[in-house]
């Protein structure tokens, strides 16, 4: 009831906020990519964590205006960074459920992108891998719309649903990101290392770009990097920040 009664004045006043959680590269330690997350910061200074809030506005459908709010602030970022000759890593955004069932999301997407002066190609957008239950023809027409239009798109929490491998074949993704469960626990078992060290090679097969979040120890960063894992992400070397 909280969330629902103060959303809509939240949005007008400006409350959701865009934190970015780095995305590191596992050779060099570089930041070559950042997430871009949402946090509700109220009037007196209280964070609302996403966990109480975005399940309401999935349900009830606020999340496509809250997800606007936070793409519209991310690539006005993405806007002053290039004017401040910054080099800037690949800006990952969130695509809710909701949009994959809009047919004129990548319309929306790209004439946002556009009226900012951002190259699409600067922004990657991430897909929930339970995502790909939904519509097969509607979820492939519209991420084909979306990369034909010049965006990356990153298959998310990979390994964390039920899937079928074959739609990694199927719909085009440039990213996979092996979901933070697996590194949940900080002891890596043979069994957590066999399972992740069969989804790079696959995703390497495939010639995607891997990342793994969620990563917090020495030991996990060790293992990816002789795994050949592309990019870390996670609190060993970022938290999200503003």
């Amino acid at each position: 009831q909280y969330v629902e009664t103060h959303m809509v004045e939240a949005l007008d006043n400006g409350e959701f906020k865009v934190f970015y959680q780095p995305k590191v590269c596992t050779e060099t330690g570089e930041i070559v990519g950042a997430e871009a997350l949402v946090r509700w910061i109220r009037p007196d200074g209280e964070m609302i964590s996403p966990g109480k809030f975005v399940p309401v506005f999935e349900q009830n459908g606020f999340i496509t205006d809250m997800d606007f709010a936070i793409y519209r602030s991310a690539i006005a970022d993405i806007k002053r960074w290039m004017r401040d000759g910054k080099k800037i890593p690949t800006i990952s955004l969130n695509v809710s459920r909701q949009h994959m069932r809009d047919e004129t999301f990548p319309d929306k997407i790209c004439a946002l992108v556009d009226n900012l002066g951002v190259p699409r190609n600067m922004i990657e957008l991430e897909i929930t891998e339970s995502m790909l239950t939904e519509n097969m023809n509607r979820l492939l027409d519209i991420m084909t719309r979306l990369k034909e239009a010049g965006f990356r798109i990153s298959v998310d929490d990979f390994g964390s649903g039920y899937s079928s491998l074959n739609l990694i074949t199927l719909l085009p993704f440039d990213t996979l990101k092996i979901d933070g469960g697996f590194f949940l626990r900080n002891d890596l078992t043979e069994k957590n290392k066999a399972v992740i060290t069969s989804v790079v090679e696959l995703a390497k097969n495939l010639k995607l770009t891997t990342v793994s979040e969620g990563v917090e120890t020495d030991e996990q960063v060790t293992f990816l990097r002789e795994l050949g894992c592309d990019m870390i992400q996670g609190y060993y070397y970022y938290k999200p920040m503003p």
